[in-house]
């Protein structure tokens, strides 16, 4: 359990010492706390930081238990909430204990645009002679802004997967996207990181979603569809030998002990001969051409396009797609995995 002094020493010391790295005014050592009521004391001695993930060198996720319950710390820029589905994150207010331990273990940060009236406001509070500690109301404004918020025993993001609620996050808001995607392709993100299948590596939609160009957006999720390659080759194998290996393991197996692998553009033309006539038709918008004497598949038009992406041959051609262009694809892209994933939830 924490100490009340050891966690308001170590609080301030981090705030003195930020504090010193933009300024050269010097700081007098002194007893200086944050006060806190009987349930602050609570939050600042049994709370537990479970995880924690930096998404931009400004954001920070944390993943926070108390109790019996599982909350959100989300530091950076205030989110717009127009959009956040109450059954999904819940707001929660913030509390001295929660900021004073944000503060020991260095997630909160001083604003730089603050420094001197920090210094003035703050810093010699401890001085004064009826001083009870600070009161994490007057700290605030000078930290990075922080959003808190509890996930409900029924939601959706109850598995605390922080890829899946970053992503639902940052969907929502949109603040920090670069690229400019259309409303279906970050509603879709928003929908996937909510309803898609658990066994999606949701790493891979958060570093497409925050992607700076459409390519790397691509690629992102392409990596996602290279991990279903060997299900319709392997999997009625798997089942038949009834092995206890997961398949992912199995198929890692059989390309280590005997070499074999899927190759890229036949696996690729089995997922798209079994996916969504809807899917593929958003892919059609952007490959067909109806001038070309020789019709060339999605699925070989898809590899293509990633091949133009990874490689840098001497024959190398750039892809010119429009924005428009590259909604459609990352569009079908997220759908042809939710559909494979979900399909094949049971051997993935």
């Amino acid at each position: 359990m924490r100490t009340m002094i050891e966690t308001n020493i170590a609080a301030f010391n981090n705030l003195i010492e930020d504090f010193s790295t933009g300024s050269d005014e010097l700081v007098e050592n002194g007893k200086r706390y944050i006060k806190t009521n009987t349930a602050e004391k609570e939050w600042l001695q049994k709370l537990v930081i479970e995880n924690s993930l930096r998404i931009l060198s400004s954001v920070t996720i944390i993943l926070i238990k108390y109790e019996d319950f599982s909350y959100i710390a989300f530091i950076g820029n205030k989110l717009d909430e127009v959009n956040l589905d109450t059954h999904v994150l819940q707001n929660e207010p913030l509390n001295a204990g929660l900021i004073t331990v944000l503060l020991a273990e260095n997630f909160l940060k001083l604003s730089k645009s603050t420094l001197l009236d920090f210094y003035n406001d703050i810093l010699f509070q401890h001085k004064e002679p009826e001083y009870k500690g600070h009161d994490y109301e007057d700290i605030v404004p000078f930290l990075n802004t922080i959003n808190f918020y509890q996930i409900p025993k029924d939601s959706v993001l109850s598995n605390n997967n922080l890829y899946k609620i970053a992503t639902y996050l940052i969907a929502i808001d949109k603040q920090y996207l670069i690229l400019d995607f259309s409303n279906v392709v970050i509603n879709l993100f928003a929908d996937l990181s909510l309803m898609g299948s658990e066994k999606i590596e949701f790493e891979f939609f958060l570093n497409s979603l925050l992607s700076s160009n459409f390519k790397h957006s691509f690629l992102e999720l392409y990596r996602l569809v290279e991990r279903i390659f060997p299900l319709n080759y392997l999997k009625e194998l798997h089942v038949a030998v009834t092995t206890a290996i997961p398949f992912l393991s199995f198929a890692a197996l059989v390309e280590e002990k005997i070499g074999w692998r899927p190759r890229e553009e036949d696996a690729l033309e089995k997922i798209f001969e079994k996916t969504s006539s809807s899917t593929t038709t958003l892919f059609l918008a952007v490959f067909q051409n109806p001038q070309a004497v020789e019709v060339i598949s999605c699925s070989k038009q898809f590899y293509k396009l990633r091949n133009s992406i990874v490689h840098f041959r001497a024959n190398h051609t750039e892809p010119i797609l429009n924005q428009i262009q590259w909604n459609l694809i990352i569009q079908g892209t997220l759908e042809l995995i939710d559909q494979h994933y979900s399909e094949n939830s049971t051997f993935l």
